[in-house]
């Protein structure tokens, strides 16, 4: 293990020998805009429409190829950048929408609007248009369908089955019948 001394503002090591500088190799890192990427991840775009609206920014030609290998640029920037794959950094952006379209609808209906108080009572409060119906009376109801009649439940095959499936005769069912009948 070798330790650094600092001297007039350059390192050396123990040794005496100036410690040497990186230098990395290949072309410099191109940098994203990352506005761009962030305004798109907020609606929720995928990587290859984002790399495509890159491209088109850059003046870059658009296929197929160069289209791939940008969404690999920004996949991997994500992930040096933000120790995230894509889709959970598309999701940071998404939550930030979701909060902000909260936040507005919450002042709306603060503000006085009764279609967002009603929206708002239904989905936070649990309230509901629901009205339901139970139908009691057998000739009620089969009055209200043309060409059906109520079929009675039959009692004999009820003794003659001793299993304990429950067959469609033991229930109230409607059955087609011609109008005529």
């Amino acid at each position: 293990m070798s330790a650094f001394i600092s001297l007039g503002g350059k390192l050396y090591l123990d040794n005496g020998l100036p410690k040497k500088k990186k230098k990395k190799m290949g072309r410099p890192e191109h940098e994203l805009d990352w506005d761009l990427i962030d305004s798109l991840c907020f609606f929720d775009a995928e990587i290859n429409f984002i790399a495509e609206r890159l491209l088109i920014k850059y003046g870059k030609p658009v296929n197929t190829k160069t289209v791939y290998a940008m969404a690999k640029k920004i996949s991997r920037r994500i992930e040096s950048r933000f120790g995230l794959t894509f889709v959970q950094y598309r999701q940071t952006k998404t939550e930030t929408k979701k909060t902000k379209l909260k936040q507005l609808m919450w002042k709306s209906a603060e503000s006085g609007s009764v279609p967002m108080q009603i929206f708002l009572a239904k989905n936070i409060l649990g309230y509901s248009d629901r009205v339901q119906q139970v139908v009691t009376d057998k000739a009620m109801f089969a009055d209200k369908i043309e060409g059906f009649k109520f079929i009675e439940p039959n009692p004999e095959k009820k003794e003659e089955n001793n299993s304990q499936e429950v067959t469609k005769s033991e229930l109230h069912t409607l059955v087609a019948s011609p109008s005529s009948t």
